[in-house]
């Protein structure tokens, strides 16, 4: 993995950048300690460029995927790979090198751990800290930790994963960018975006058009309640989220035909909550 990384910057910088990186990173390996992991991972801005990496020059490796869809710097690809010097064999002395690091860091920093997590070691072990920082008030580094990200549904804990996903909408981001959310929705999460949903709705304030995937695994009552409710909303968005909730319901299981009152067409319907969200934007509201 180090070496693909390598590979990418190698594209990206001019040659005294990647030099200084490559033996920074040697150096470390041979030879780590925690004060010149400190100072090198904050001067590293003295050597290399803060600029947007070239996504054609992102390889096709699993674990570098989510590199494709954010604005990865150059700055910040040589901090992962930093980072990655960072000895291993001592769990006590590895976490309390990282968690320094982190509460120390400034934002772009803070990105660039964080976009990190998910090839760092220990990925269980240091998922407190990533659970802690999902209460930031940088924007910037929550986008990081959140979107496009698959460190979250792999490895938060259930609460902190809702607690993710709910700020991700109150921030007014997409949540089909937050990598395998399917599979971490739960009865809670379903309630908690339902409540959300009233909160705003009482406010006088709308949702996201792809909240309402969220509610899947409410009770079957006020899931049902739910459905008939965006369906006779005055709001054509809310509408054809009304006939893709139904649909997931029913393909899951959940509920059946004889249970739901509802004569609904899917024509000219959004297919799913990606297309509902780009058909929608919310920005225009």
């Amino acid at each position: 993995m180090v070496t693909d990384l390598f590979k990418i910057l190698e594209k990206n910088v001019h040659a005294d950048a990647y030099t200084w990186v490559s033996n920074t990173y040697h150096t470390m390996c041979n030879k780590f300690t925690t004060k010149d992991l400190y100072i090198t991972f904050g001067m590293a801005y003295k050597y290399v460029p803060n600029e947007v990496i070239d996504k054609n020059t992102i390889t096709d490796e699993a674990q570098l995927s989510h590199f494709k869809d954010i604005n990865l710097t150059s700055l910040q690809l040589s901090r992962i790979i930093i980072l990655l010097s960072i000895p291993v064999t001592d769990l006590d002395l590895y976490k309390k090198t990282l968690y320094t690091l982190i509460e120390n860091a400034t934002h772009d920093e803070l990105q660039a751990i964080f976009t990190a997590y998910p090839l760092l070691p220990h990925t269980d072990d240091i998922e407190p800290k990533f659970a802690q920082y999902i209460s930031t008030n940088m924007t910037d580094v929550f986008e990081r930790m959140a979107l496009y990200n698959p460190y979250p549904a792999k490895y938060l804990n259930q609460n902190s994963f809702n607690q993710m996903v709910i700020k991700t909408l109150f921030v007014d981001k997409n949540i089909n960018h937050i990598i395998g959310l399917q599979s971490r929705i739960t009865k809670e999460l379903s309630h908690l975006a339902i409540d959300y949903a009233a909160e705003r709705s009482a406010a006088g304030r709308l949702v996201r058009p792809e909240m309402w995937q969220l509610c899947i695994c409410a009770d079957k009552d006020l899931l049902i309640n739910t459905i008939h409710k965006l369906h006779t909303s005055k709001y054509k968005y809310e509408n054809e989220a009304s006939i893709l909730l139904l649909q997931n319901a029913i393909n899951n299981n959940i509920i059946n035909t004889k249970e739901i009152n509802m004569t609904y067409s899917q024509n000219n319907c959004a297919k799913d909550w990606n297309e509902l969200a780009l058909k929608y934007p919310f920005s225009i509201w």
